[in-house]
């Protein structure tokens, strides 16, 4: 069970994996906080040792933290380090080299449609960042929203 250790200008988090200490710097944390992280981690903990799949709340508890947190969860062994994001000019990019099943003519399809993508959503936007609803958020029209699902990029080039 994890632990809370207050201290004058910070809180940690404490707590023990396959016989590790385990310690989460947190900065300055209200106590419910402090808590809420420590039921995470040894939720986390728990998940991990048993072998389960991750629970839903885990997972967007994690795919919610920002780098530094994630970082140190990484350092531990607890969650696999992530990946630089890709940006979104250089993932269309990529995309379309790896559609060598497809005609030229659709090669030229999806050219156009990166170009009516990227009128409306910035090239240097990473991926990981960018949603469906932020697309059309940000302006995006029928025929240039990108959608990704499962790894795969859909691009619908309208009409």
């Amino acid at each position: 069970m994890a632990s809370i250790h207050k201290r004058k200008r910070t809180t940690r988090v404490i707590a023990y994996a396959d016989r590790r200490r385990l310690i989460f710097p947190l900065g300055r944390a209200t106590d419910m906080e402090a808590q809420q992280f420590a039921d995470r981690i040894d939720r986390l903990i728990f998940e991990r040792s048993q072998q389960v799949s991750m629970s839903a709340d885990i997972f967007r508890w994690i795919s919610g933290l920002n780098d530094d947190v994630y970082s140190v969860l990484a350092k531990h062994g607890l969650v696999e380090p992530r990946v630089s994001a890709i940006t979104l000019g250089a993932f269309i990019d990529e995309y379309i080299e790896r559609r060598t099943d497809v005609s030229e003519r659709r090669q030229e399809k999806l050219g156009q449609a990166r170009s009516r993508i990227l009128e409306y959503l910035p090239a240097c936007h990473s991926v990981h960042w960018m949603t469906t609803t932020e697309s059309i958020r940000s302006g995006g029209v029928a025929g240039s929203v990108t959608t990704i699902r499962s790894g795969d990029l859909i691009i619908d080039s309208g009409r």
